[in-house]
């Protein structure tokens, strides 16, 4: 009995075909990936390089801002004792009753003593040195 058997191929080089084929995909797999770790790494880095000038650009800002604030609550507190000093003064001179008014310029109180020297230039207190120069 004569069995009728199809010339057989070579399994060697249908193995050896194969490998190759798959050879050639892991290679072109390991260059996409490393294409894309790298595409990946350098966006990674310009974002944390943009992100970090930012954080230092606000970090800059901040601090101009609280100093803006400190300098701002000291202004605050100078207007507070200049207002304070200028109502005590103003109740010093209600309080003054016997001051006569001038009757030809109303308005205007007339000194209560004619007689004596004006006062000199009154001493000022740091607090108004600071407001006059600027501060």
């Amino acid at each position: 009995m004569e069995v009728d058997v199809p010339k057989s191929q070579d399994l060697g080089k249908i193995m050896a075909g194969i490998q190759a084929q798959y050879d050639e995909m892991a290679e072109n797999n390991r260059e996409e990936l490393d294409k894309y770790w790298c595409r990946q790494t350098e966006e990674s880095t310009t974002v944390f390089t943009m992100q970090s000038t930012e954080i230092g650009a606000a970090e800059r800002m901040l601090r101009e801002l609280r100093c803006t604030v400190q300098s701002l609550d000291i202004d605050l507190d100078s207007m507070r004792y200049l207002k304070a000093t200028l109502e005590n003064s103003l109740r010093e001179v209600d309080a003054d009753g016997g001051a006569q008014q001038d009757p030809a310029a109303p308005g205007v109180r007339a000194d209560p003593n004619p007689g004596r020297e004006a006062p000199g230039p009154r001493a000022r207190g740091p607090v108004e040195h600071q407001g006059r120069a600027g501060g």
